[in-house]
Order: C-alpha cells, then structure tokens, then sequence
C-alpha cells in the first residue's frame, strides 16, 4: 500500500509541476499570446504522438531562446539525455561581445577572467570550480556575472 501511495504522490507532485509550469509559461506570453499557443500545440502533438522528444527539443529552443529561465525550467520534464542546452540561442559572436563587455567595463578583472577560462579549456578547473571563481570575480558586476551563467553548460539544472 504504501508504493502505491508515494507512486501516486509522485505521480500528483509530476502534474502540480507541469501545471505550475504551464502558468509560467502563460505569464512570460501573456502579451504574445500566439507564443503561448504555439507551446500548447507542441506540447499536444507530443502526447498524441504526432512528434518525438527530439522535435519537441527543437522546437521548444527555437521559442523560448529569449526566456532561458523557462528554457532551463522545461529540462526539468525530459530525460536528460534529452535536455537543452544552455547555450541555446548564444553564438560565437556573442561570446566575443560578451567578453569585450568585461574588458570595457570590468578591465581589472579581465586577465583573470580570461585565466579561468584557460584553465578551463585546458582541463585544469571543472565547471564547478569556473563558476565559482567566476561569480567571485564578477562579484561587483552582477550583470556581468548574470550574463555569464547564460554560457554555462545546464547550469540552472544541476539537481534536476
């Protein structure tokens, strides 16, 4: 009795999840609405089994690439062979931009910064430990710093 129980909990907490969620998503659309029903409409043609995980991946990145919050929310509800990543929606090009921006705004922090990532690519720090020395580094410069999470791999999804 008791599996059945906590196997129904379970199952309840999974729909309070997906309901919370879909509340989110309405409110982010809630001046573009025509989005808010293209993700219903998605999300219906996967339960009918008209598109698989990998469309619905697709898709979901190309609408919410300007919402990682909802982005990384959605990795919440697939398997995580399956989620999206982080980057979604971010180029070279805004990379290059982005570390221009600490250079002019932050230029004392600059050569550290760019150390970290070194290190890094060269397998001397784990993302774990570039996040951390980061977020002391930027410390000062939190929209630096915010803008800087949007470049790390699942970083909103770490427990999920």
């Amino acid at each position: 009795m008791s599996r059945v129980y906590n196997s129904n909990r379970i199952q309840m907490k999974k729909v309070e999840d997906a309901k919370s969620y879909m509340g989110k998503v309405k409110r982010a659309f809630e001046n573009e609405p025509e989005k808010y029903d293209n993700f219903v409409s998605i999300m219906r043609d996967f339960k009918s089994n008209k598109i698989d995980t990998t469309e619905v991946t697709s898709r979901i990145s190309v609408l919410f690439r300007e919402h990682r919050t909802l982005l990384n929310e959605f990795n919440r509800f697939l398997p995580t062979d399956s989620r999206i990543r982080a980057q979604t929606g971010r180029n070279y090009q805004d990379a290059v931009e982005y570390v221009n921006r600490i250079k002019r705004y932050a230029p004392e922090k600059y050569d550290d910064f760019i150390k970290i990532l070194k290190e890094y690519q060269n397998e001397q720090r784990s993302i774990d430990d570039v996040r951390d020395n980061v977020a002391f580094l930027l410390k000062d410069h939190q929209n630096l710093l915010a803008e800087f999470y949007q470049y790390l791999p699942d970083w909103g999804n770490e427990n999920s």
